[in-house]
């Protein structure tokens, strides 16, 4: 069975139509799922409504030929529709993509993201211009794929994958990793990779290019672009639940392509059983907000002490809009002095960055994701930091963010 889910918007509209494809292609059933907020919209007339939308979505794609199952529910979209797909022992999940690229604004909280964080299934996200996919899954033409490959190991999951996909139409495939290094080194580090990965390409009778990538641009930036280089329909990674140890910065990559590509994604999870990663993870970069107060010149010293030699520090200056050239000029200057003289002689390679919002949590998040930090080091005004009932930014993050926080309080009065 396949479950869909639907808000009868015209991008769901293009994931139900890919949905039924596959399912008929597979042979399978195809469960329709439609979650409203009932504390905020119920009634009978509207409940029957809903079910009435849903009912004409079913009937159209019942003309496939295909068994369509209708659910209307109130609730959590997210809850409900993880609670469906692992019950009714799915064999994948669909949804729509939240308009051409995920936003800042639906960075945290999209009925999308919540299900990637939580699923132990195949989800793919369907784009509303995901025309080559729909082609694919319906009249069998060829699908451009491109493997998005963090590390070796994640190989074996990605491949039963890809032999699923093959299953249902022929595929044009290529395998992409990308990583952040433009130091004297990379080159080599590419090779190991090559060594490590292509045997495994082989053995799987997978024909796939290998496209390995060292640049100064943020992995997710990297990926995407190669993947519209390579002109894909689809891109394919894996899903790092969030119980793994490294999958605390991992999981942000396959998150970040997410929001990102303007093409469809499919997340495959982990081969059942596979052991946790239980390796101690080593900071290859960090993103340090600063306001220029004390306390986060101190979460400087920390950040810069947290990496090491010819690793990557991002500092990160948000102010509100409205300043003029000259001031962000000045204040993006005063940032740039922020970095230790030391930093150069330790090959610790620092960029700053002013950010322009009037939100300074959602900007720290949306940096961390976009530079692929492993960890934001942060500083806090303790007690002062709490009066404002909002919440403050530091707790902002710690909200909103999966990466790892370090967290540095003011000195304690003498």
């Amino acid at each position: 069975m396949i479950v869909c889910g639907t808000d009868f918007s015209d991008r769901s509209d293009a994931a139900a139509d890919v949905a039924a494809a596959i399912a008929a292609r597979r042979g399978e059933e195809l469960l329709l799922v439609h979650v409203y907020d009932s504390d905020r919209q119920w009634s009978a007339a509207i409940d029957e409504a809903r079910r009435s939308r849903l009912n004409e979505v079913a009937t159209r794609l019942r003309r496939r030929d295909l068994v369509v199952e209708e659910h209307v529910a109130p609730g959590n979209p997210a809850a409900v529709l993880l609670e469906l797909a692992h019950a009714r022992h799915a064999s994948m999940v669909v949804l729509a993509a939240v308009g051409q690229r995920f936003t800042v604004r639906l960075r945290v909280g999209s009925v999308t993201e919540r299900v990637a964080r939580s699923l132990r299934l195949p989800l793919l996200i369907v784009r509303a211009e995901a025309a080559g996919l729909l082609r694919w899954a319906r009249d069998g033409e060829p699908l451009g794929v491109m493997i998005a490959i963090d590390r070796p190991e994640d190989f074996p999951a990605i491949a039963q994958g890809i032999a699923d996909l093959a299953r249902i139409g022929p595929c044009s495939t290529v395998t992409a990793h990308a990583r952040v290094d433009d130091s004297s080194h990379a080159e080599g580090v590419d090779e190991e990779f090559r060594q490590r990965i292509e045997p495994q390409l082989r053995n799987s009778g997978i024909d796939a290019p290998l496209l390995v990538r060292s640049g100064d641009a943020p992995v997710i930036e990297q990926i995407v672009e190669l993947a519209e280089l390579e002109e894909a329909d689809l891109v394919v990674l894996r899903n790092h639940p969030r119980s793994e140890v490294s999958a605390l910065w991992r999981a942000s990559v396959s998150r970040g392509v997410l929001r990102l590509a303007s093409m469809s994604v499919l997340m495959l999870p982990a081969p059942a059983g596979e052991p946790l990663d239980t390796k101690v993870p080593r900071f290859r970069s960090v993103l340090i907000p600063t306001d220029l107060s004390p306390v986060s010149q101190e979460s400087v010293r920390y950040g810069f002490g947290l990496v090491a030699p010819g690793c990557i520090v991002y500092l990160l200056h948000v102010v509100p809009p409205g300043l003029s050239e000259q001031e962000r000029h000045e204040l993006l200057r005063r940032t740039q002095a922020l970095v230790p003289d030391r930093a150069e002689f330790r090959e610790i390679s620092a960029y700053a960055e002013l950010a322009v919002s009037d939100d300074p949590a959602a900007a720290i998040c949306e940096a961390a994701d976009r530079f692929n930090t492993d960890v934001i080091c942060i500083g806090s005004r303790g007690a002062s930091d709490v009066r404002d009932g909002a919440g403050s930014v530091t707790r902002a993050v710690m909200k909103d963010t999966r990466r790892p926080l370090l967290v540095i309080q003011p000195p304690r009065p003498a």
